[in-house]
């Protein structure tokens, strides 16, 4: 299982023909895990990389190599105190930086809805929506259900249930509502 922050894992880890690399965040960060399609002409001064922004609403699956659910690979912690953050304290894609776009069937993910919360007095986590209805009190979404983008915002959610098969990102397979976690597999 590989760990990206906060709010997402993957239970079926991708190999790398799942992994398509060569795109960049054009746009103010963005938590990893968040779905994304491409938008704009690729960048020189990036390796020809292909630009990515968020995806805000109900939408059909991308064509291949063109969206998917964001990735970045922390590999520092510059800027940080490295006795007091870890690499799950890094749970933003940056902007204008080199980031992997996920997409593969069978792949399976795992989003989980976060609180506001203060740790040890040091640092305040903020909560975060990845999945609209997947509450502890009335989670309304189900195993079964289909996933597509949300609003797009920590409050309202960056993926939400949708009735359309057409619009299907991820199907929906395990809900915890104690643990605030929705694990779904990917349909494209």
């Amino acid at each position: 299982m590989g760990t990206y922050g906060r709010n997402f894992d993957f239970r079926i880890v991708p190999d790398e023909d799942d992994r398509q690399g060569r795109f960049f965040l054009n746009q103010v960060d963005v938590p990893i895990g968040v779905p994304v399609v491409a938008s704009g002409a690729v960048s020189s001064a990036l390796t020809d990389a292909q630009p990515v922004v968020l995806a805000t609403s109900a939408q059909a699956p991308p064509r291949p190599g063109r969206g998917g659910i964001v990735v970045y690979e922390w590999i520092d912690l510059y800027g940080t105190d490295p006795l007091y953050n870890t690499y799950s304290d890094r749970d933003l894609v940056p902007q204008g930086k080199l980031c992997q776009v996920i997409a593969g069937p069978g792949l399976k993910v795992v989003f989980t809805n976060t609180v506001a919360r203060s740790f040890l007095h040091q640092r305040n986590y903020p909560g975060r929506v990845m999945v609209a209805g997947a509450t502890i009190a009335t989670p309304t979404v189900v195993a079964g259900d289909l996933l597509s983008p949300g609003v797009g915002d920590d409050t309202n959610g960056y993926w939400v249930e949708t009735q359309t098969p057409g619009e299907a990102w991820l199907v929906v397979t395990n809900v915890s509502a104690s643990r605030r976690e929705i694990e779904a597999e990917i349909l494209f």
